[in-house]
């Protein structure tokens, strides 16, 4: 890979990342606006309901504006955004034909998607 080339891709890696965490921050600041704006389902009252942990659960809940959901969106957002700078790194790597560093790359893009599922499928 040329220096040129290389450059460039740390660019756009990190604008994944930048982009990730503004994206995030924002969604976890609304969502504590909301909640502190008088949202009952925060939770912060005895007996309020806790929103579902599932990705279904958390978008009803930031379609109904709920700031713990908006809370939860941003959280997913955040753990994402490396997964995705590493899926653009295995792009990147395969447009440039570069085998070994493509090989790299989809492994530990493979070990971090089989990790969620193992984690979510354990509780």
């Amino acid at each position: 890979m040329s220096e040129r080339t290389a450059t460039a891709l740390e660019d756009v890696l990190a604008r994944v990342l930048r982009w990730g965490v503004v994206a995030s921050v924002a969604l976890i600041a609304a969502g504590t606006a909301a909640a502190f704006a008088g949202d009952a389902a925060w939770g912060l009252h005895p007996g309020a309901a806790a929103p579902p942990p599932d990705l279904p659960g958390i978008l009803a809940g930031v379609a109904a504006m709920r700031g713990d959901a908006w809370i939860r969106l941003g959280l997913l957002v955040l753990i994402a955004t490396p997964v995705l700078r590493v899926a653009v790194s295995a792009a990147a790597f395969a447009a440039r034909r570069e085998r070994l560093w493509t090989a790299i790359a989809l492994f530990v893009l493979a070990v971090l998607v089989a990790s969620s599922f193992l984690g979510a499928a354990a509780g």
